[in-house]
């Protein structure tokens, strides 16, 4: 049983099903999809978009 089916009448539609059983995925593509946007803040820092703190406080929290 899934854990939301105490709690609705209806089950999970089929586009959430989907979504969710993607979830394996996308944790496996988590360090591809960080180490993307970094590489992005780095480039808008060197465009002049971010200033070098503000891409080290993003590159920080990522």
């Amino acid at each position: 049983m899934a854990l939301w089916g105490g709690r609705f009448e209806s089950g999970a539609s089929s586009m959430f099903k989907q979504v969710n059983d993607s979830l394996p995925f996308d944790q496996v593509m988590a360090s591809q999809d960080i180490q993307g946007s970094i590489s992005w803040s780095r480039a808008l820092q060197k465009a002049g978009v971010l200033t070098a703190d503000e891409q080290a406080q993003l590159e920080g929290a990522l």
